[in-house]
């Protein structure tokens, strides 16, 4: 007890506990460590932490859905901490390689509380600003009467509460997808991880540089819920930094039918950032946006309609054209891989009678690829030899 008590003070005093603490302690405390817990910590602790963000999803408490955020708050920062050594950042590529199955796992959870954060982050801080605006407003305030004008005010304590606490929690995940990202980018482009990826960064990117953006950077976002919309913003533009070597990235945020809309998320954040983020990254989030710009202009040039393909060629999930055609074991439903595999991330189990269902158990089906192959590549070839459409006078397409 008395070592422990020492040992605790001397961590204390050296500023190695709480947020304070730095990567000089940790290297301080693995230096002093004998060599095997040392190897052994290096090589299972960040693939043990991963597997615990994953496997805290369900508890069996009755909070469980609540417990877990404040857990993976935890995870997060011990995560980041360690990965700023090398050796840590090492054996979370090879666990990233070995078992991409749990990683890719743990990157969907990990963008799935990012989304459900921010959001509630966000719709708080619309509650807020409207009810701010009703006050500015005397004669609207007025109108509410004393009681009125507690209730409003207590609404709004509440919603500031839950922000800050949104806030809080989201944002350290933020900060962890942009450490992730930038030691193991393959991962998130990986077909089964990309499109949501781009969705997300895309979404954020606008909704920090859109038309609302100035409801996230009010005095009140900043002071009362301490939530810096630029510092966020920021972040995701390192994540499309890092994801930009990659064509997979420019071409799924090219087809995210939610929010490319031309690029102007990608244009947005380059222009806001210019002045403050690194050359480097607002280089490279330009590079993404005339990649995205590019695909997009050829898909529309080779755009198949979907309703011409045989019904054997659409997923039955997603209602697109399957690329990578698989079996379900259990089942027997033919879908498109990415999109069942989208789908065990979050659920492992088949879609179409709730039987367990890992991705090794699909079944690949070569000859039905085969045809799909076949079948896309007349029809674009037939649209590349459609004559172009007569025009009018008044340069409009003729009907």
């Amino acid at each position: 007890s008395s070592s422990s008590s020492s040992s605790s003070s001397s961590s204390s005093s050296s500023g190695g506990g709480g947020r304070g603490g730095s990567g000089g302690t940790s290297a301080t405390v693995l230096s002093t460590t004998p060599v095997y817990v040392r190897g052994m910590c290096e090589r299972y602790l960040p693939s043990s932490l991963c597997t615990l963000f994953v496997d805290i999803e369900r508890t069996g408490e009755a909070s469980q859905f609540y417990d877990k955020f404040t857990i993976r708050n935890h995870i997060s920062r011990c995560l980041r901490h360690v990965l700023r050594m090398p050796a840590f950042r090492e054996a979370l590529v090879a666990f990233s390689d070995a078992n991409s199955h749990v990683y890719d796992r743990f990157s969907n959870m990990l963008l799935n509380d990012i989304v459900y954060l921010l959001d509630e982050l966000i719709q708080k801080l619309e509650a807020v600003h409207e009810i701010e605006q009703q006050r500015m407003t005397r004669a609207a305030w007025n109108v509410l009467g004393a009681a009125g004008r507690a209730e409003r005010d207590h609404a709004q304590r509440r919603h500031e509460r839950h922000a800050r606490t949104c806030a809080t929690l989201g944002v350290e995940l933020v900060r962890l997808l942009r450490v992730v990202t930038r030691i193991t980018p393959t991962s998130f482009v990986s077909a089964a991880l990309v499109d949501r990826v781009a969705a997300v960064i895309q979404c954020y990117l606008s909704r920090l540089c859109g038309p609302r953006a100035h409801v996230l950077r009010s005095p009140r976002a900043v002071n009362a819920v301490r939530f810096d919309a630029r510092h966020v913003l920021l972040m995701f533009a390192a994540c499309v930094a890092h994801l930009a070597p990659y064509d997979a990235f420019a071409t799924a945020c090219a087809h995210d039918d939610r929010y490319y809309d031309g690029g102007g998320a990608l244009r947005a954040a380059a222009d806001t950032i210019e002045a403050t983020a690194s050359t480097t990254i607002t280089t490279r989030v330009r590079a993404v946006l005339r990649a995205a710009v590019a695909e997009h202009q050829r898909a529309v040039l080779q755009n198949i309609d979907i309703d011409d393909a045989p019904d054997e060629f659409v997923d039955p999930i997603m209602q697109t054209l399957m690329r990578v055609p698989v079996q379900l074991p259990a089942s027997g439903v033919i879908c498109d891989r990415a999109v069942i595999t989208r789908h065990l991330l979050s659920d492992a189990t088949d879609p179409f009678n709730r039987a367990p269902l890992h991705v090794e158990q699909l079944v690949p089906l070569p000859q039905l690829q085969a045809r799909i192959d076949a079948w896309l590549a007349e029809q674009q070839k037939q649209k590349r030899e459609e004559p172009p459409a007569p025009r009018g006078d008044d340069g409009d397409e003729r009907q």
